[in-house]
């Protein structure tokens, strides 16, 4: 039952490091664009305004489209808040679930591992007997 768990906690922690992968590399941008400083995350949502600028100048990046909006004090003007938010959550669940899938992977192998792994064989006796010499 432990191997059974185990396995499926682990291929669940491999789905989840896959997905936050995923959503990271799609979900966030370096800022400034210039000079790599931090990552943040962006929504997968643009507004109105960044949307249309976006269909016009096509080869501008996340950062470069913040930049061209203001900056990081003006993100709203770039993703809806709810699309910040969305992109977030996602992230957040994501991470948690491949923690809590390597935690319960590691927790099952520690459980398989305290069980005896080698079976006595039958006819043996685990008890010493110790003889008296016969008077």
């Amino acid at each position: 039952m432990w191997l059974a768990i185990m396995s499926c906690a682990f291929a669940g922690a491999i789905f989840a490091a896959v997905a936050y992968y995923n959503l990271f590399e799609s979900m966030t941008f370096a800022y400034p664009p210039e000079n790599v400083k931090r990552e943040y995350v962006a929504g997968r949502q643009l507004t109105p305004e960044a949307d249309a600028y976006r269909k016009t100048h096509s080869s501008t990046n996340d950062a470069e489209l913040l930049a061209d909006f203001g900056g990081l004090k003006y993100r709203e003007r770039v993703w809806t808040r709810e699309a910040i938010g969305h992109a977030k959550l996602l992230l957040t669940v994501s991470y948690t679930a491949l923690i809590v899938g390597l935690l319960v992977a590691v927790f099952c192998l520690v459980v398989l591992g305290g069980a005896n792994p080698v079976p006595m064989s039958l006819g043996t006796s685990t008890h010493s007997t110790v003889r008296t010499p016969a008077a």
